[in-house]
C-alpha cells in the first residue's frame, strides 16, 4: 500500500485496519445472509415436501376417514348409550349394556393395530367401511320402524 500512496504517507496502519474491519463486516453480513437464506431454502424445501403427492395422498385418506368418523355421530351414541339401549328394548340392564358396548369398543381398539399389521389394507378398509355403513343403516332402520310402530298404536 505504501507503493500506491508514496513513502511519506503516515496513515498506513489506520487505513489497513479500516480495510480489515470492512472485510470482516462484509464477511459477517454475508454469513448472516447465507444463514437466513439457508433457513428460507430449508423452509421452502419443507413446504414443497408437504405439498408433494407422497405426503398429501396418505394424509388426504386419513382426513377423509376422520371426517367420516366425526360425521358418523359415534360420540353422540357413546354419550347417550344408556338412553339408546333403553329405547331399543335390549334384554340387558341399559347401564350394563353401555358398559358392554364400551368394553367391546376398547377391545376392538386394542386389536386394531395387530389386525392392521397382519391383514391387507384395501380389503380391510372396504370391509370395515361396509360394516360401518350396515351398522348405521340398521340403527336408522330400527329407529324409523319403532317410530312408525308408535304412530300406528
Amino acid at each position: 500500500m505504501s507503493f500506491f500512496h508514496g513513502p511519506d504517507f503516515s496513515e498506513l496502519d489506520s487505513e489497513l485496519a479500516a480495510i480489515i474491519e470492512a472485510k470482516e463486516l462484509k464477511d459477517k453480513t454475508a454469513n448472516d445472509f447465507a444463514e437466513s437464506n439457508g433457513e428460507k431454502r430449508q423452509f421452502l424445501r419443507a413446504a414443497s415436501e408437504l405439498m408433494s403427492g407422497v405426503f398429501l395422498r396418505p394424509f388426504s385418506c386419513i382426513g377423509v376417514i376422520y371426517i367420516i368418523y366425526e360425521l358418523s355421530g359415534f360420540e353422540v351414541v357413546t354419550a347417550y348409550a344408556q338412553t339408546f339401549f333403553e329405547k331399543t328394548g335390549v334384554q340387558l340392564d341399559p347401564s350394563l349394556a353401555a358398559i358392554v358396548s364400551g368394553s367391546f369398543r376398547l377391545l376392538s381398539s386394542l386389536l386394531a393395530p395387530i389386525v392392521l399389521l397382519k391383514a391387507p389394507k384395501k380389503p380391510l378398509f372396504l370391509i370395515c367401511g361396509t360394516l360401518s355403513a350396515v351398522g348405521m343403516a340398521s340403527g336408522d332402520n330400527h329407529s324409523l320402524s319403532s317410530e312408525a310402530g308408535r304412530r300406528i298404536d
